[in-house]
């Protein structure tokens, strides 16, 4: 739900606001009677002392609190019961809503506490499955409590102190029954330094679990002072998508139970949650006073720091697809991601698994889960449906326990039942974003719509089965018209997100005999294939087993089936599949034989594919198959050494390791490693990319190198104790690599950081925006032994001066190093290098990185010590040049200058031919094609030939290396027919904003736009800088608004402004995605594909508004903070005009960097005599 436009949301528009502090400690303070059996019973005081409770309300709201929360934190009956006061809790709330009211706060939010039960842990560490509350309960409760406060008038719930999602689900589950449009603020207290709530959940996984309440704001308080939660707020921050809100404690209480921040110290502490945009909302907990919340509203109010505005925030970390938590986040961001879904914890697949659950072993049956993780599953399917079982009594025991274990329940859950109390008892015992499995429309649109609600109130995703009231789709145009139905429902009726919506349009089985069977996975391949491209976003999944059906008992012939068909199923856009983790045969393993048998079966290539087949089956008996694969594993031991670990590496197989590797004691160990068991890694990714191995296989093999290596580490450490006796210790240099705050830039943070690793270097990249106290600090923290920086725009040249000043301050004398387009070796010699005591470096390129840490490094200490005595010469050589240039420049005064302006030549009878028609363009013959703003977008497709390829290569430093340069320009069109292609979806696409005003230019050298309807309200103030450099050959000095028409001139002239993006979230998150699975080619490749793209869509843009009549663009587009208009802030009321909505999704950082980084902003100038130039300060002023 949208709240921006409810009055809180129109209250955060223009500042950050302020929650009260703690009413716990006043109470404290004032030290209140209460009556008997009730002593620190502080909900009650409502009732027994109001008067009290109305005076802390005013104390805050005098100290600059906009919202007061209500006495109620505990005014609940789970709570109440410990005083016997469970039936006063509707008549606590109503008065405590009605108290807080009189207080004259702006907004008053209703409290509700956690409860002092948990509906996630048990109480006893020997009963894992035992819990002291359940759902029900806590929903019944939480309904009442809102109830009260609901009645009592408060604006908002506080659902705070969360320490169990659970029960914070049931709280958000009870308000969307009893108070639907109410706004829901929401806060966690993280539990310790592990960044977790109590009940084991990440941050991230948090706010995935509770995404679906429609929350008006999320956040922490409590747990922590501000210092600790800094930390933990920058990522809550990051993933969310709403308003966000910190309320910390006023620091660690002491051994008398006070605590120690003072409200001073605190408001220091808060500054940064305020100064880096990551709250909204502010107030204070366990400790604070009206003194607190003083500083704090004053501290926020004299704060110039851009709010932390929604547009500019969470769209571009929103994943693209599903996102589903267990006690972490699972997120499947882009094509072609495939997700497992182990099918092992399945009563009806798997006989151990029943069995273990009948005799009520769930400890064993916690091992089968245990095992599918660690195959690889991403998502485990828990089914209970036996005749002989109590379903929802073990399905909710069993999930109990895998909710005790961190390593199973960190992965999300599918809850798998044809009964829905089954589904909704599992529903009601996990914490996490959960599937359920399944829904249909076997009961009609009603009881489908119905459950679905259920589930999204419940915060589960839906997975659709293909069936309706005429019973299961077994022919492809069934598979397609009910998923396209369900779909629509789900969207169009039901409010679902696509992502949010997953479709099993049934497998089933082949290879029967029967004729009507055989087309069966055909059309389930060409069902996927519709889906992926009608129904977008959508998941679509496959219960793989029913496949092989007919072939019960011989297990090579199903897993033989099931890997040919997930080939195929992936390639037409199959998601997810529930399978056996790490049961499937790789496909290019599979004898050519069995695997072209099968793939006749599945594909249906004629009509005796199935009887082939079935003689083939005849053949591989139980007693044949173990032959054969002894057979095979004797042939693989015949190879050499080498070529046996490579096979164990990509089979997964661990047996041999420790002999195999024993065979090769002669090699160093570390070059086993680095050639034998690397090479072998290699071929793994190329089967991987090629559809070849699946994710879980992958997983194997990763596993197997890790043993390999921990084989290895002995002989290694020995090898480094005799280098090390011998002089010749080796140690891996490490360090930081930062694009600096306000800046978004990173393709040449990341270039550098790709060489340096490939030269054996370890590189923390902390990405961009980065602060210079996280730079100091994790370098710090780490060890660092070197800080490198990048920057793409001027306003970064003063962040990197901070961070040396942060360097120096904090003691440290690690080389850094500079870098990126609008550094110089000159700039870094005047202004940072005076600034750190230690060695300050400028690398220009990638290509130079690896020298310049060679000599920082060499072990040479000769060596090192020559490097920077060159070094500290260099600096001072270019000091000195410059000291003798600045002395031979001369500037002019503004004045001056203005005198000097430059005139056009508006009375020129023949102006010069145009190049392209040669003929001569009148010079104020421009009709703007429109008046105001309009919306353009420009698909890829038609941007080709503004495409500037030599800026590619310049970028990717290979403009000298031409034979390399095609390579990585092959690499980039090939990627570029990709998006074209939709691969990725619909997202080959720029998207702007551009629009024309009447305008004119005063003498103080602003630029004015006018309303078009009446020319004379002013819609923008642009002032412009002008050149004062006193040039030697008497050139004028030049400003933007020269070449616009005088205030006074009597002459009609306009102007255009333009904001466009290449970019959008989802090719942010594509490349993200690529660089998180470790593809940085790919990433950078994308990310200057983009770059290059913006530009040709502004060109295209240009020529499309603004052309002669031959083609030929008329006028300039000089962009804000490029050398004709270096003023970066301008941009701040250009965007706020041409994206008031924030419809393109562009955002500015704190130095007015546009992001996505792929993005550009700046003026029409129409002039026919009008060129780009360069502003030149004086350096004195």
């Amino acid at each position: 739900m949208n709240w921006q436009n409810s009055l809180p949301g129109s209250l955060l528009a223009g500042r950050t606001l302020i929650l009260d502090g703690a009413m716990g400690t006043m109470i404290q303070y004032y030290a209140p009677s209460f009556p008997p059996g009730n002593k620190g019973n502080n909900d009650l005081l409502v009732l027994t002392r109001p008067e009290l409770i109305l005076s802390i309300h005013k104390e805050y709201v005098q100290a600059g609190a906009d919202i007061i929360t209500t006495n109620t934190f505990n005014a609940n009956a789970i709570s109440q019961s410990d005083y016997g006061m469970q039936d006063q809790v509707y008549q606590i709330n109503f008065q405590a809503a009605r108290l807080a009211r009189q207080s004259g706060a702006l907004l008053v939010a209703g409290s509700m506490g956690p409860t002092n039960k948990s509906a996630s842990i048990s109480p006893d560490m020997n009963k894992p499955g035992a819990r002291a509350i359940d759902f029900a309960s806590l929903v019944q409760a939480y309904r009442e409590q809102a109830r009260g406060l609901k009645e009592g008038g408060v604006d908002l719930f506080l659902v705070e102190t969360v320490f169990d999602t659970l029960n914070a689900k049931a709280a958000l589950f009870a308000i969307s029954e009893e108070a639907p449009g109410i706004p829901v603020m929401l806060s966690a207290t993280i539990a310790d330094n592990s960044g977790r709530i109590l009940s084991g959940q990440t941050i991230e996984a948090f706010l995935v679990s509770t995404a679906h309440a429609g929350l008006f704001s999320v956040g922490l308080n409590c747990s922590f002072g501000p210092d600790k939660m800094l930390p933990l707020m920058r990522i809550l921050s990051r993933f969310a998508t709403i308003f966000t809100s910190a309320h910390p404690n006023a620091g660690f209480p002491d051994l008398y139970g006070y605590y120690a921040l003072s409200p001073k110290e605190m408001a220091l502490q808060v500054k940064p949650f305020v100064e880096e945009g990551l709250v909204n909302i502010l107030g204070g907990c366990c400790g604070t006073s009206p003194d607190h919340i003083k500083a704090l509203a004053r501290m926020a109010g004299q704060s110039k720091a851009p709010l932390r505005r929604l547009s500019a925030r969470g769209n571009d970390k929103t994943p693209q697809r599903i996102t589903l938590s267990g006690l972490e986040m699972l997120t499947v961001r882009e094509e072609p991601a495939f997700l497992i879904v182990g099918e092992r914890t399945n009563v009806s697949g798997s006989r151990k698994f029943a069995r273990l659950i009948n005799e009520k072993k769930y400890d064993q049956a916690l091992e089968i889960a245990r095992g599918m993780v660690r195959d690889g599953a991403h998502i485990l399917d828990v089914n209970m449906d036996d005749p002989m079982l109590d379903s929802p009594t073990s399905m909710r025991e069993f999930l109990f326990v895998m909710g005790s274990d961190p390593e199973v329940a960190a992965v999300p859950l599918m809850l798998d039942s044809s009964r829905w109390e089954v589904i909704e008892a599992g529903l009601q015992c996990v914490q996490g974003k959960s599937i359920v499995n399944s829904i249909s429309l076997k009961e009609g649109p009603e009881v489908f719509l119905a459950r679905a609600m259920l589930i999204k109130r419940y915060g589960a995703v839906p997975l659709v089965m293909a069936f309706d009231e005429q019973g299961q789709a077994a022919t492809y145009q069934r598979r397609i018209n009910i998923c396209t139905r369900a779909y629509h429902l789900l969207v169009d009726k039901a409010g679902f997100d696509p992502k949010d919506i997953i479709l099993d349009p049934n497998v089933l089985a082949v290879g029967t005999g029967m004729e009507e069977h055989r087309h069966f996975a055909v059309d389930f391949l060409e069902t996927v294939r519709y889906l992926k491209q009608n129904l977008k976003g959508a998941l679509v999944i496959a219960g793989v087993s029913n496949l092989s059906f007919a072939f019960r008992g011989n297990e090579t012939i199903r897993e033989a089936m099931h890997s040919v068909f997930l080939y195929h199923a992936i390639a037409a856009g199959l998601d997810m599949a529930i399978v056996k983790p790490g049961a499937q045969p790789i496909y290019s393993e599979i004898p050519e034989p069995l695997r072209r048998a099968v793939e006749d079966v599945i594909l249906d290539t004629d009509a005796g594919a199935t009887a082939r087949l079935i003689d083939m089956a005849g053949t591989i008996t139980s007693q044949g198959q173990q032959a054969t694969t002894v057979i095979a594993q004797e042939s693989w031991r015949d190879l050499d050494t080498g070529e046996r670990l490579h096979y164990a590496l990509t089979h997964g197989i661990e047996k041999h390791l420790e002999e195999d590797l024993e065979a090769m004691s002669g090699v160093p160990a570390i070059e086993i490693v680095e050639n034998t068991l690397m090479e072998g890694m290699k071929r793994v990714g190329k089967l991987f990319g090629e559809g070849k191995m699946f994710l879980p296989q992958v997983v194997r093999t990763a596993r197997t190198m890790k043993k390999a290596v921990s084989i290895l580490q002995p002989r290694i450490e020995s090898e480094k104790k005799n280098q090390d006796a011998g002089g010749t210790k080796t140690s891996t240099v490490k360090g930081i690599m930062a694009t600096v705050r306000g800046d978004v830039h990173d393709i040449g943070k990341n270039l550098v950081i790709l060489v340096m690793e490939c030269n054996n270097y370890k590189v923390i990249d902390l990405g961009v925006m980065v602060p210079a106290h996280r730079i100091v600090e994790t370098a710090l923290q780490e060890q660092a032994d070197f800080v490198g920086l990048s920057g793409l725009i001027t306003p970064s040249l003063d962040e990197m001066i901070d961070v040396a000043d942060a360097m120096e301050k904090a003691g440290l004398s690690i080389p850094l190093f500079i870098g990126g387009a609008t550094t110089s070796a000159l700039f870094t010699a005047l202004r940072i290098a005076p600034r750190y005591s230690g060695p300050v470096i400028h690398c220009p390129d990638a290509a130079g990185i690896v020298p310049v840490l060679a000599g920082c490094f060499s072990k040479d200490p000769g060596e090192r010590e020559l490097f920077f005595a060159d070094l500290q010469a260099t600096w001072q050589r270019l000091r000195d040049a410059s000291t003798k240039a600045a002395a031979r420049k001369e500037y002019l005064s503004l004045p001056q200058a203005r005198a000097n302006r430059w005139v056009p030549a508006a009375t020129q009878k023949n102006p010069e031919p145009c190049s392209c028609c040669n003929l001569q363009h009148e010079t104020d013959d421009f009709v703007p094609p429109f008046l105001g703003m309009r919306d353009f977008e420009m698909p890829f497709q038609k941007l080709h030939k503004y495409l500037d390829w030599d800026g590619f290569l310049r970028i990717w430093e290979v403009h000298q290396n031409r034979g390399q340069g095609t390579i990585a320009i092959e690499d980039a069109v090939r990627m570029l027919d990709d998006l074209i292609g939709k691969h990725y979806g619909d997202i080959a696409k720029a998207r702007a904003t551009a629009g024309f005003w009447p305008a004119c230019s005063t003498p103080e050298d602003h630029i004015l736009f006018f309303d078009g309807s009446s020319s004379r309200s002013i819609v923008l103030d642009l002032p412009m800088e002008r050149d004062l450099l006193r040039h030697g050959d008497g050139s004028p000095n030049k400003c933007l608004a020269d070449f616009i028409a005088a205030e006074r001139a009597g002459t009609k002239d306009h102007a255009g402004l333009f904001l466009l993006t290449a970019s959008s979230p989802e090719l942010e998150e594509l490349a993200k995605s690529m660089q998180q699975r470790g593809d940085i080619y790919n990433a950078l490749i994308l990310r200057t594909l983009l770059d290059l793209l913006v530009e040709a869509a502004s060109e295209a843009l240009h020529r499309e508004l603004m052309a002669y009549p031959c083609g030929t663009p008329r006028g300039i587009r000089p962009a804000f903070g490029y050398p004709s208009c270096p003023d970066h802030t301008l941009k701040k009321d250009v965007v706020a005009l041409l994206q008031p909505a924030g419809h393109l999704g562009i955002g500015l950082t704190s130095s007015c960097m546009l992001h996505p980084a792929s993005s550009i902003c700046g003026m029409y100038i129409t002039h026919p005599e009008a060129h780009y130039f360069i502003v030149h300060k004086d350096p004195g002023l």
